[in-house]
């Protein structure tokens, strides 16, 4: 009950404005390169146009931001964290982080977004939840493939 306020207040703070993903991920340029030269990973920014859509710049920023944290922690260093925006086939916009780092068991991907479940030492299993319910608040699908010793690849496509 409490977090249906909580989120209801939330909502009400709220701008949404017309905006890209592809400017939005850009805004964040000096900040994801600065994480990932201070982690010794690689940042790989491959970032196309697309369209203009109604949207809350923070949202997307929250969204963007949990998913690359979670690819730099999980990547050691000398990795590689690849932020790609761009359109599918469908031209539908698009937004994927991927890493060469330990990747998932079967287990564990089982487990994505159950609130407070972490694999992080100081994490607090809150991070892919909140992505999630992101994703479902723009009716996104948010996908994860994930190989242990491999990597993981998460995409959020919005309609």
């Amino acid at each position: 009950m409490l977090q249906g306020f909580l989120d209801l207040a939330k909502e009400r703070l709220k701008q949404s404005t017309s905006d890209s993903l592809s400017a939005i991920v850009a805004s964040l340029r000096p900040m994801l390169e600065s994480e990932a030269y201070l982690t010794g990973v690689k940042l790989r920014l491959e970032l196309s146009d697309t369209p203009v859509f109604q949207m809350c710049p923070d949202d997307i920023q929250q969204l963007l931001l949990n998913l690359y944290r979670n690819a730099l922690e999980a990547t050691p260093t000398g990795g590689e964290v690849r932020i790609e925006v761009g359109l599918t086939k469908m031209h539908k916009p698009y937004l994927q982080v991927r890493d060469t780092g330990c990747g998932m068991t079967p287990e564990m991907q089982a487990r994505i977004g159950t609130p407070f479940m972490t694999t992080k030492q100081h994490g607090t299993g809150l991070g892919l939840h909140q992505c999630l319910n992101i994703a479902k608040s723009y009716d996104a699908e948010l996908s994860i493939q994930s190989k242990p010793q491999q990597g993981t690849s998460v995409t959020v496509c919005f309609p």
